[in-house]
């Protein structure tokens, strides 16, 4: 099992909007795409009010305190 994400491992993703999946990959050497796909959905989910169970209590905390200058990296849509 992967350790934790880090917060730093986490702002990488929330700023991927745009970059290649493999791009992303490489700057996560410890996450797999799996990984990546599920926090990427979480993010999502977080804007549209759905379900947010996959993102921990850091990735949530990290969404409120960025509110208004997140693009989402699954849909571009900044929340």
């Amino acid at each position: 099992q992967a350790p934790d994400w880090t917060e730093s491992e986490f702002e990488v993703l929330v700023n991927s909007y745009g970059l290649p999946d493999e791009e992303l990959a490489h700057r996560l050497p410890q996450r797999s795409m799996g990984a990546i796909e599920v926090v990427k959905e979480g993010i999502h989910a977080f804007h549209l009010g759905n379900d947010i169970s996959m993102l921990s209590q850091m990735m949530r905390s990290y969404l409120d305190r960025r509110h208004g200058s997140v693009v989402c990296p699954k849909c571009g849509m900044n929340f």
